[in-house]
């Protein structure tokens, strides 16, 4: 019982007939569309994560006009700004092209929302910024948009 090379491993030609060619094809074809799926994710990401920092940054905002208000301090607009720009620091504020709004019920600006005029009433601070791109391509989607985000308050009436 002798089994020396007996048993022989034979590759065929005919085994996988010319197919890593057309594989390379099909490759080709779907790595575009590859890309602008997982780039187009990164992307949109970006921009929901800027969003929320936006949304959370102006609630902070809301809640400091509110509590310096019913703490009797000097409360201005800038203060304001400062607070909603304190609150983006994750997202470097200075590269930012932050805007920051207080208005009255009637949609009208008001230039000091600590003023004794606005005791008891709903006051609207919005910020917005433009949507920066995570992706570093000239054609982004969301690149150049702006983000909004919004919170009315009321105004304590009483010290």
């Amino acid at each position: 019982m002798k089994f020396r090379n007996h048993i022989s491993i034979r590759r065929s030609s005919t085994a996988f007939p010319a197919r890593s060619g057309a594989a390379c094809v099909e490759f080709a074809i779907i790595l575009p569309l590859l890309l602008v799926l997982l780039l187009g994710t990164i992307e949109f990401g970006s921009a929901l994560r800027m969003s929320h920092q936006l949304s959370a940054a102006v609630h902070e905002g809301g809640r400091f006009m509110v509590r310096h208000q019913a703490i009797k301090t000097t409360l201005t607009n800038q203060a304001v700004a400062d607070e909603v720009t304190e609150a983006l620091k994750p997202l470097d504020a200075r590269k930012l092209d932050l805007k920051v709004e207080i208005r009255n019920a009637q949609d009208q600006l008001i230039s000091d929302c600590g003023s004794a005029a606005h005791r008891g009433q709903l006051l609207t601070l919005q910020a917005s910024t433009v949507c920066q791109s995570a992706v570093m391509s000239s054609r982004n989607f969301l690149s150049g948009k702006r983000l909004t985000a919004r919170i009315v308050v009321r105004m304590p009436d009483s010290y």
